[in-house]
C-alpha cells in the first residue's frame, strides 16, 4: 500500500477530497465530497405572473435555489440590501442560495434568474454540444438578484445587469418599478449577460473600442438566437423577435411600429445605434462604443437570415430564411468561440465568420454568399 496525504480543496460548489502520493506528489485519487441533497421540483410564479418549473433542492427541510439537474449546477442568491458591504463576494452560493419553505416561489426575480439560467445553459448544450459557459467543466452559474433594490433609490445600478468576470456571477437590479421591471425579466437580457461569461472563456474580446463591441455584439446574438430556440415567435412579451430587452418594460405597446427596447438587430438605427460601419460611433465614451457600434455586426447577422436592405449603403441581401437560423447561429459560434482573439476588430470578426461559413457548409455555399452580402451591406471589409 502506498503511503497518501489526504486533503479537502474546496472550489466553487465542489468540495473535492484528494489523496496525494506521500512520495513522487502525484493524485491518486479524487472526487467532489459535498453532501448534495437530492433536487426537486417546484413551482414558481415569474416577473409577469407566469408559472415555471422551479429546480431546487432541499435542505433540512427548507427548499434552495440551487439548480441540480442539470450538469452545471445553478445557484440563484438574494442579496438583498447587501450591495454595500464589500463580503458580498465572498457568499458561498452553496450556503446562501434564495430559500422558500414550500417550494411554491413567490419572488419573480428569483424564479426569472433561476430558470432562465437553467435554459440557457439548455440552450449552448443542445443547439452547440457547449457543457457550461467554461465549455468543459460544467462550472457553477451562479446569479445575485436584487442587486440594487427598488427600496434604495435611484442608481445606475437599479436599472442593469452585468456579468462579474471577477466571480464569475451575473447581477440584476430591480429596475425602477415604473418603466423598468425586474432586469432578470428578460429571457435575452439574461442570455446576453451569461454569453459573457462564455466568451471569457474562449476569445476573451477586450471590453473597449471594436473589439468590445463585437464581445457585446454576440451577447446580443446569441440572446437573440436563445429566444428564437427557447420561445414561440411573434410580437408580444416572451416571444421571440429581433429586439433585445423588450420584455424589461411595463405598458409595451408590441403592436406599435416602435416597441420599447433596448436595441433592434434590424432597424439599429432606430435604437440609436449605427447600422453601417461609416457611421460608427468614434468617440471615448462606452468603452470607446462597445454598446453603441455592436449593431453594426449583429445588423449584419440579421441581414444574413432575414434579408433586407441596409438603410446606410442600400444595399440588399436576400437571406437564408429563418427557417435556417441554426446555421446561422453555428457559424457565428463556431467564429466567435474558435477563431477570434482578444483584440479582434469588425474586420477579423467578417474574417472568422465567412471561414466558419466555408468550414461548415463549403466555399460554394449559399450561406457564404449571403453572409458576405451582408457584411458587404454594413460596410465591414
Amino acid at each position: 500500500l502506498d503511503l497518501a496525504y489526504k486533503l479537502h480543496v474546496r472550489a466553487p460548489a465542489e468540495l473535492q477530497l484528494v489523496f496525494v502520493h506521500a512520495g513522487n506528489g502525484g493524485i491518486i485519487d479524487s472526487w467532489n465530497d459535498l453532501r448534495n441533497q437530492t433536487p426537486v421540483i417546484g413551482k414558481g410564479t415569474g416577473t409577469w405572473n407566469d408559472t415555471k418549473k422551479m429546480s431546487s433542492s432541499q435542505v433540512l427541510g427548507i427548499y434552495q435555489a440551487r439548480d441540480g439537474m442539470r450538469p452545471a449546477v445553478t445557484y440563484t442568491v438574494d442579496v438583498t440590501g447587501m450591495y454595500a458591504a464589500w463580503f458580498r463576494y465572498l457568499l458561498d452560493p452553496t450556503i446562501s442560495a434564495a430559500r422558500d419553505s414550500d417550494n411554491v416561489w413567490q419572488d419573480g426575480a428569483v424564479v426569472d434568474a433561476h430558470v432562465y439560467a437553467g435554459w440557457t445553459y439548455d440552450y449552448y448544450y443542445k443547439r452547440f454540444g457547449r457543457r457550461g459557459l467554461d465549455g468543459s467543466d460544467d462550472i457553477p452559474i451562479v446569479s445575485y438578484v436584487h442587486f440594487w433594490p427598488r427600496s434604495f433609490g435611484d442608481s445606475p445600478d437599479l436599472n442593469n445587469a452585468f456579468w462579474d468576470p471577477a466571480d464569475h456571477s451575473i447581477n440584476y437590479g430591480d429596475g425602477d418599478g415604473v418603466i423598468f421591471n425586474y432586469f432578470c425579466s428578460a429571457l435575452d437580457v439574461v442570455v446576453h449577460e451569461l454569453t459573457h461569461g462564455v466568451t471569457e472563456f474562449t476569445s476573451d474580446l477586450i471590453y473597449q473600442n471594436e473589439s468590445g463591441a463585437n464581445n457585446e455584439a454576440f451577447s446580443d446574438i446569441m440572446a437573440m438566437s436563445a429566444e428564437f430556440f427557447l420561445e414561440p415567435q411573434g410580437a408580444g412579451r416572451q416571444r421571440a423577435e429581433w429586439l433585445l430587452g423588450e420584455d424589461l418594460y411595463f405598458n409595451n405597446n408590441f403592436s406599435g411600429s416602435h416597441p420599447s427596447a433596448t436595441r433592434s438587430a434590424g432597424d439599429p438605427r432606430s435604437y440609436n445605434q449605427p447600422d453601417h460601419y461609416s457611421t460608427r460611433y468614434r468617440g471615448r465614451e462606452d468603452n470607446g462604443g462597445v454598446h453603441i457600434n455592436s449593431g453594426i455586426p449583429v445588423h449584419a447577422f440579421y441581414l444574413f437570415i432575414e434579408g433586407g436592405t441596409n438603410r446606410t449603403s442600400g444595399m440588399t441581401v436576400n437571406g437564408i430564411g429563418l427557417s435556417n437560423i441554426e446555421n446561422a447561429e453555428k457559424i457565428f459560434y463556431r467564429a466567435y468561440t474558435l477563431y477570434l482573439t482578444p483584440s479582434s476588430n469588425f474586420s477579423a470578426a467578417r474574417w472568422a465568420t465567412l471561414q466558419s461559413a466555408t468550414d461548415l457548409y463549403g466555399a460554394g455555399s449559399n450561406e457564404l454568399q449571403q453572409l458576405t452580402a451582408a457584411w458587404n451591406a454594413v460596410g465591414v471589409h
